[in-house]
């Protein structure tokens, strides 16, 4: 199955008012692009990217399922602090061939 998963930060308090906070957040920041990029690697991920000037994320995932999903994004270092969406993808190519179907249903019907 794929997913269009979004993903973006929750606001909490303003990380840069302590330097070590900052960073650590940062490291989070930092090592959640790494696993991503590696799950991208592995296949896992299909496109991944941070939209323009947000702090978030928007990929597909490919999986076997919800717990796969749900499982992948519990291995984002920031999945505790982010909104997450995910939308379930009905493949293209078999819409069509459902789509094209009820053209000819309403075809003989008429």
């Amino acid at each position: 199955m794929k997913y269009l998963v979004q993903m973006s930060v929750v606001e909490t308090a303003n990380p840069r008012d302590d330097v070590n906070i900052m960073i650590g957040h940062l490291d989070r920041v930092v090592t959640s692009h790494e696993v991503l990029l590696q799950l991208q690697k592995e296949g896992k991920i299909l496109a991944a990217g941070v939209p323009c000037g947000r702090r978030a994320y928007a990929f597909i995932a490919e999986v076997d399922g919800n717990k796969e999903l749900n499982d992948l994004l519990r291995s984002l270092p920031m999945w505790s602090f982010q909104d997450i969406h995910c939308i379930p993808l009905h493949d293209l190519e078999d819409q069509l061939a459902i789509d094209k179907a009820d053209i000819e249903k309403f075809r003989a019907a008429g």
